[in-house]
């Protein structure tokens, strides 16, 4: 039987294959015609839609070079005045003040250069330089146009000029200020030169990671998804660079802040063991001094809230040739901050960050955080009066040397987040410095319950300003730490002050927050449902507004707790500390109290609570 092949397998059998010849079938060769055609029709509507999408792109890149000639045009003629030498001092000032390239421009009333393709591809870095000798605070970065061949050199993630700019905002305006680990200024300098002295692939892309916690959405990419992107992309650079650059280490750093953002703490904590042990390593000693400095107290205080978060004692390798609080002022330019979130306050007022004197007094702060979590979980030796007081005047003493500019309520930095957070910080670390003994049974009742009150006026105070945070900034930018501190105010407030006529406006107040937050840091889910155990744990309800949060899918298992922080809860081991509380502690309280309010009457303090003292009367009762 012929089988339509030619030859077919008929005529190769009988040898005859030289004069088989098949006639299609006229329906059969119809059909395939049709489908031809109607096959060329898919492929021809497909192709109108690839030229459709193909013409949208080059539109958007031709405005994008467009923007980038005018921006180069604008800042050639900047750097025309300041080599005239007539209009320097001027042109520094006004960039002080955060004028933007186009305000500063218009002012000069110079034309626009031209010829655009003539200028320098790095005009840019020269006016970074230019400011950089000036000694004045950084300009705004974003400004500066970013080519597709830099953004290329960096990530492999996106070629989109805007959205890069736009996570570098977002980074520099919302994490770095709280978690340093490195200078912005040599870093956006190497950065936009392709140097790869203070920058690196997995550096960036870390960075877009982290900021993409915070950024809603990208055209259809989901935020995380990208987020998920630039990590799987830093993981690559990092096998490929291997871990021989300072910039990967800090690439190090930041992935484990998007791992603990995302509710992964647990696969977070390997990459911060990595950026901890790098601390003695020899790239990290050929590094500037400064570079090192910044760092080091950078990844101390990284590594002390995670053993905050977990309460387990964490000690870094320690580099003795880069003290992480040197004398003086550091040797880095001063930066400006802006309240920043889209690309419509790109032209928001610029304000002087203090983001390096922010950085390092949390990182003394944070020394005390971890002599605390070293004091309640050390394995040698009982927890004596001696040592808590010791670790409470620091706490004081810290508080009353601030630099006056991060002193709260002073107008110069009233306004910026991060010092808020600070101040909060400071309050949540003396709430985890005597919380256990609130329970003690060694002491008295009323002792118990003025320690209590104690508590409620730093968890009031901590509270407050949390919400002076949401009502200027939403909750949606507050960091994981920012999350945990609240969740420690709530408690206090809800466990000694369940009554409160705010009660069920604090209880709405912290829902909103978690939920804010929570739409970007995935940890905060677990957070919200310690929150709602607390409540719930204090015979409290859910205020009928919220209601929508009185609901399973609210709740996690056991899994996902653990998941996110190594623990199912963020509470602090009470029933371990107290077995290691000495027998003698209500009486030597008593006495280390009284040299401390003796200190205060004598001057010897600068301030200290109504609350102590009224705890001394108490103990001497």
């Amino acid at each position: 039987m012929c089988d339509g092949e030619e030859p077919c397998a008929r005529c190769v059998s009988r040898d005859i294959s030289e004069t088989c010849h098949y006639d299609v079938n006229v329906k059969t060769a119809k059909e395939d015609l049709i489908r031809m055609v109607k096959d060329l029709e898919e492929q021809n509507t497909g192709l109108q839609g690839t030229n459709e999408e193909l013409q949208d792109k080059y539109e958007g890149m031709r405005v994008r070079h467009d923007d980038y000639k005018e921006k180069a045009a604008r800042i050639e003629s900047i750097l025309a005045a300041l080599r005239a030498n007539g209009q320097g001092d001027e042109i520094i000032r006004r960039l002080k003040e955060g004028q933007t390239y186009r305000q500063i421009s218009h002012w000069l009333g110079r034309p626009v250069v031209d010829d655009v393709d003539m200028l320098s591809p790095t005009s840019e870095r020269k006016l970074i330089e230019a400011l950089k000798r000036s000694g004045q605070a950084s300009p705004d970065y974003f400004e500066l146009p970013i080519s597709v061949d830099l953004i290329e050199k960096w990530t492999a993630v996106t070629t989109d000029q805007r959205l890069v700019q736009h996570l570098l905002a977002l980074y520099f305006t919302w994490i770095h200020p709280v978690h340093m680990f490195f200078s912005e200024a040599l870093f956006l300098e190497s950065f936009h030169s392709g140097d790869t002295k203070y920058c690196s692939s997995s550096l960036v892309n870390a960075l877009c990671a982290m900021s993409c916690v915070i950024f809603d959405e990208h055209e259809d990419v989901p935020a995380l998804s990208l987020a998920q992107e630039f990590l799987e992309q830093a993981e690559t650079a990092i096998r490929r660079e291997g871990q021989s650059s300072f910039p990967t280490f800090q690439a190090l750093a930041i992935m484990f802040l998007v791992e603990l953002s995302i509710g992964s703490g647990a696969r977070a904590w390997p990459y911060l063991r990595l950026a901890a042990d790098s601390i003695n390593s020899v790239v990290l000693s050929n590094a500037p001094l400064e570079a090192q400095r910044i760092y080091l107290q950078g990844i101390e205080t990284l590594d002390a809230t995670w053993a905050w978060f977990t309460y387990q004692i964490s000690t870094p390798p320690v580099n003795n040739k880069a003290a992480p609080f040197p004398d003086g002022e550091p040797d880095v330019p001063p930066t400006l901050w802006k309240f920043y979130r889209t690309e419509n306050d790109r032209e928001a007022a610029d304000i002087p960050s203090f983001e390096m004197e922010t950085a390092r007094e949390r990182a003394k702060l944070y020394t005390l955080v971890q002599k605390t979590v070293n004091l309640f979980c050390g394995s040698d030796g009982n927890i004596s009066a001696r040592s808590l007081m010791q670790i409470y005047r620091e706490f004081l003493s810290w508080k009353t040397s601030l630099p006056p500019v991060l002193v709260r309520g002073n107008p110069a930095s009233a306004q910026l987040p991060h010092v808020l957070l600070l101040h909060m910080e400071f309050h949540a670390g003396i709430i985890h410095l005597f919380h256990p003994l609130s329970t003690c049974e060694k002491f008295i009742l009323q002792f118990r319950e003025q320690l209590q009150r104690f508590l409620l006026d730093h968890a009031r105070a901590g509270l407050d300003l949390a919400a002076s945070y949401a009502s200027q900034y939403s909750s949606r930018y507050q960091l994981p730490v920012h999350s945990f501190c609240l969740l420690n105010f709530s408690e206090i407030i809800l466990r000694y002050d369940p009554e409160s006529a705010v009660t069920s406006d604090l209880i709405g107040f912290c829902l909103e927050a978690f939920d804010q937050a929570g739409a970007g840091f995935k940890i905060c889910r677990p957070l919200l449902h310690m929150f709602l155990k607390t409540v719930r744990g204090c015979g409290l309800g859910i205020p009928g507004e919220h209601a929508r949060f009185n609901v399973p899918s609210r709740e996690c298992d056991d899994e996902e707790l653990l998941k996110a922080c190594g623990r199912l809860t963020t509470n602090q081991p009470v029933t371990e500390i107290m077995e290691r509380i000495e027998p003698t502690m209500a009486q030597d309280l008593a006495e280390e109290w009284q040299k401390l309010t003796h200190e205060h009457s004598s001057g010897r303090r600068n301030s200290t609570s109504e609350s102590m003292l009224k705890i001394n009367a108490l103990l001497n009762d």
